[in-house]
């Protein structure tokens, strides 16, 4: 499929973007306690301008990751994938890494960034 919706142009402008979300995402989890390492499981959201680049997409997360897929709905001119991580051990890198990974497989699926990134669920 051609990458019309998140064009690498976009891609590398937001990459940063993406560090200081996860960035910022890990500092709001540590000053409302969470120790380093700790298991957590994360949501997330994928946006597209095709509902079949997010049905590839979350059967490439689900049968790759494990990650729990929910629903796809059209919702403001776009498409949405949402989803759940496995629980995995959260420090700043390991969170930025997971985050980059996903912006980086919505950009090669053409299906835009990521756009919710928060805690479902806290151990």
């Amino acid at each position: 499929m051609a990458n019309s919706f998140h064009i690498q142009s976009d891609f590398n402008a937001n990459f940063g973007k993406e560090m200081v979300s996860s960035t910022s995402v890990y500092d709001q989890r540590r000053k409302s306690g969470m120790k380093d390492y700790s298991l957590a499981v994360y949501d997330f959201i994928f946006i597209s301008d095709a509902h079949e680049k997010l049905k590839l997409l979350g059967d490439f997360l689900s049968s790759n990751y494990n990650y729990q897929i929910k629903e796809i709905a059209l919702g403001n001119g776009h498409y949405e994938l949402t989803g759940d991580s496995t629980q995995f051990p959260v420090d700043e890198e390991n969170l930025m890494y997971w985050a980059l990974d996903l912006y980086c497989k919505g950009y090669e699926g053409s299906c835009g960034k990521v756009v919710g990134l928060k805690p479902t669920h806290r151990y």
